[in-house]
């Protein structure tokens, strides 16, 4: 039950793969370009790549930062502001649809 993050500022991109227990599993840090939807997918890929897992495999993936907008694959796109806050909903979430598909 892997997630993905990933932060595309004005200057760095940044994406984490991590396990149902925060484990993490792939980083990358780069220079954002200009063309943020093509960076986000390739940036993206060569973690998911790193990780040795499958996009399809991802169950939830939260975009952020001044570019959250132009990721397309995204399930939530939270401001910095309120990350925290946003998460936490996006936990609750998450164990509340794993638990019903258990059922």
């Amino acid at each position: 039950m892997p997630f993905g993050g990933i932060d595309i500022g004005s200057t760095m991109t940044k994406v984490v793969i991590t396990d149902e227990q925060e484990k993490i599993l792939a980083s990358h840090i780069g220079p954002t370009g200009a063309e943020h939807r093509h960076l986000a997918l390739k940036v993206m890929d060569e973690t998911l790549l790193r990780a040795g897992i499958a996009f399809e495999s991802l169950d939830f993936i939260v975009a952020t930062g001044y570019g959250r907008i132009n990721v397309p694959f995204a399930d939530k796109q939270i401001t910095e502001q309120n990350v925290d806050q946003e998460l936490d909903k996006i936990e609750q979430e998450v164990s509340a649809e794993a638990d019903a598909n258990q059922t």
